[in-house]
């Protein structure tokens, strides 16, 4: 009953994104009844200077919900909808918006959107994001436009599920009105934090913070840097930067200060305030810390912008004309002192399926890892991870192929360290559903956790460069068997396969998934069987 349920629901919710009938409006937020749940839109800044987001957040759940539909209507001789980007912590199960239906939004102003829960039967409680709509400026549009998005309730959609059947809830949008403007888009600059360590046996280390993405140029730049004075002492900054060239002078007394409060204010600008904008990326500074007791578990130091203080001319010497730059600033995870543990990563393809391997090295000894890797999910997805068998292994391949974060926590089985220098746990690839040739860049770190022993000693691990390349599709939809042909033995083998829940070869897995959903179930093998039919295999050629 269950699985029907659900079933029943997605196919409904899948119908009506089909027989939407669009309209180009621009009005005024829809107001509701009672609340039973609030959603607030909120506009976030793409990569450049013409592309955002509607970042969408449930606010206030008191019931709990189920699913959601919204018609989300935009001014399509202004902005271009590009598409969603699935990045809910709470709705894993996302209507997929293919090219077909981001065509046709754009000609129409509208298009329909909706999640649900992943049980038929299970309301989510929590409040936290839902998605992201991406937009862009059409040529000719003027940054000064101040643009409005509505959401309008689809009646049917928003429901809770009380005893077993999906009842409506009414709900409240609040949608964005805003305009994009100079200061708005001015520019965008990121700062990132790395690690490393000074001195072991003093237990020293360095905070470098980078200045990247820097492509219309900063005066000044003002952070707030915060960190956990209990566990970390700081011992001084190194001057030395090649953004800027005027700097906040440090005196004991203010590192003193500093570490009584366990935060400081850091400012650096350039030395001629009527020269040329540096629009350098490039090394701001560097901070040094020492440990302060046994452990930095837990330890993050923290850098934000202070309001007021990045700023750029937009005329050089001009100061009435100053424009704010946001900055992106990262935690910085101090390195961890003990063992040091070398993992390297190391990539193969066959059949169209990309294999990275991470090995172990100068390995002291290991009980548990944490491990992030972050890839570009439009461009390649997750089919199946590996785990070196002296371990138990735990991740969510369906999580990261909608947000592009693969988190793989490894534990060892038995009560003694992992000594071995071999592969630690594998990761295979294939190309996302429609490109025929992807482009991929997998980073690692280690930013959810750390390498631990038994004795729950901190491992320091040294870093991963990047694994890149281009990953050619060579797949043929509805070859399950992989024998080269299209045939019922096909379906035949799919059928088992999916009865008897088994785990199918990564290049089988693709070429079963025929409806590019990301799961292989009754519905592709009913498509490959049409194809079959028919003789007409152009159908699952189409996404």
């Amino acid at each position: 009953m269950k699985r029907t349920t659900k079933r029943v629901v997605s196919v409904i919710l899948a119908l009506a994104m089909v027989v939407s009938v669009f309209a180009s409006v621009c009005v005024t937020t829809a107001s509701a009844k009672a609340a039973g749940y609030v959603v607030t839109g909120t506009p976030v800044k793409g990569a450049n200077d013409r592309e955002f987001s509607i970042k969408y957040e449930l606010t206030s759940n008191p019931m709990g919900i189920f699913s959601f539909g919204r018609m989300i209507t935009f001014d399509k001789n202004k902005v271009e909808f590009l598409g969603l980007e699935h990045n809910s912590s709470l709705f894993p199960d996302m209507y997929d918006v293919d090219v077909d239906a981001i065509v046709k939004a754009n000609n129409e102003g509208k298009f329909f959107y909706t999640a649900y829960s992943d049980d038929a039967f299970t309301n989510v409680t929590g409040v936290g994001i839902i998605g992201s709509m991406k937009f862009k400026l059409r040529e000719g549009v003027s940054l000064n436009e101040t643009l409005t998005f509505v959401s309008q309730t689809r009646a049917g959609y928003d429901l809770f599920v009380n005893n077993g059947a999906a009842v409506s809830l009414d709900a409240q949008w609040n949608d964005p009105t805003f305009t994009f403007n100079d200061i708005m888009y001015d520019g965008e600059v990121d700062l990132g934090a790395s690690t490393s360590v000074v001195s072991a046996s003093d237990k020293t280390f360095e905070v470098d913070y980078d200045i990247t993405n820097n492509t219309k140029g900063i005066y000044q730049i003002g952070m707030d840097i915060v960190f956990d004075n209990t566990k970390v002492e700081l011992l001084g900054c190194v001057q030395q930067g090649s953004v800027f060239d005027e700097y906040y002078e440090w005196t004991q007394s203010d590192i003193n200060l500093a570490n009584q409060r366990g935060k400081f204010f850091y400012t650096a600008w350039l030395a001629d305030i009527y020269g040329q904008v540096n629009s350098t990326d490039g090394h701001v500074t560097k901070l040094i810390f020492k440990q302060k007791g046994q452990s930095l578990d837990g330890v993050v130091i923290s850098a934000t912008e202070r309001a007021g203080y990045n700023v750029r001319f937009a005329t050089p010497g001009d100061e009435k004309t100053a424009t704010y730059v946001n900055v992106n600033a990262e935690n910085a995870y101090p390195p961890q002192f003990g063992g040091n543990l070398v993992l390297t990563a190391q990539q193969s393809k066959d059949r169209g399926v990309l294999t990275v391997d991470y090995k172990t090295a100068s390995n002291p000894g290991i009980a548990a890892a944490r491990v992030l890797l972050q890839f570009d999910m439009s461009k390649i997805k997750v089919q199946e991870v590996v785990a070196n068998s002296a371990f138990i292994k735990e991740c969510d391949i369906t999580k990261a192929n909608q947000c592009g974060k693969l988190v793989v926590v490894l534990a060892v089985e038995g009560n003694q360290d992992w000594t071995a220098n071999d592969t630690l746990f594998s990761v295979k690839f294939t190309a996302a559903p429609g490109l025929k040739s992807a482009p991929y860049s997998i980073s690692t770190s280690y930013p959810d956790g750390f390498f631990t022993d038994m004795a729950e000693n901190n491992i320091y691990v040294s870093s991963i460069a990047n694994i890149t390349g281009t990953l050619e599709n060579n797949f043929l939809p509805g070859d399950i068997d992989l024998n080269g042909k299209v045939n019922l033995l096909d379906v035949r083998k799919g059928v088992l396969d999916v009865v008897n829940d088994r785990t199918m070869d990564p290049v089988a897995f693709v070429n079963a998934d025929v409806d590019y959903n990301g799961v292989v179930n009754v519905k592709d093998l009913y498509l490959i069987n049409v194809a079959i039919a028919e003789q007409d295999f152009s159908i699952l050629a189409k996404k």
